[in-house]
């Protein structure tokens, strides 16, 4: 198994920019999408808990956590 680690809003690295770029190309990979902008500034929560939801929100229109979305 391997594992990876991303820490886009820098809490325990100051890779910030590399971060971000990996964390938007491994999103859309997953998800079968175009790489998502990871930019902070364009999400509502800014942790990397919060932008996986809504970069899930708009790639594939389903609302991870079960709640009702605020699209």
């Amino acid at each position: 198994m391997n594992l990876v680690m991303l820490d886009i809003d820098g809490t325990l690295t100051q890779s910030y920019e590399y971060d971000q770029e990996i964390f938007g190309l491994a999103i859309g990979d997953v998800l079968g999408g175009p790489p998502v902008d990871a930019n902070l500034n364009g999400y509502i929560n800014k942790t990397s808990t919060g932008v996986t939801e809504e970069a899930i929100r708009r790639i594939t229109g389903i609302n991870p956590t079960g709640n009702k979305s605020k699209r």
